[in-house]
């Protein structure tokens, strides 16, 4: 799977076009699509990454230390206060234990 494979899943995901994606994260028309045959800079990935809520690695070489779904949410629960945190924690428990 190449770097442009990854984004476009990423991307789609998040109800994203490729073309939002380059103009959210500052990158010219048809940046993105060119990166299925050669790799971008590391400043360009990691505009891309954080955009969609993972690291340089996950896009390169598909691993992280986190899956996506993972940094994702750790991403989206960085402004929250302690006690929404264990609530949002606690849920997740409880979800678990009924699988």
């Amino acid at each position: 799977m190449t770097v442009f494979d990854r984004i476009k899943i990423l991307a789609e995901k998040k109800l994203m076009t490729i073309a939002e994606l380059e103009r959210k994260a500052d990158l010219g028309n048809g940046t993105i699509r060119r990166w299925d045959k050669s790799l971008p800079s590391a400043d360009k990935l990691k505009k891309v990454g954080n955009i969609l809520g993972v690291t340089i690695d996950y896009l390169v070489n598909g691993n992280d230390e986190l899956s996506a779904k993972g940094i994702v949410l750790a991403r989206n629960a960085e402004n929250l206060s302690e006690k929404q945190l264990k609530l949002i924690n606690d849920l997740i428990e409880q979800m678990k234990n009924k699988e």
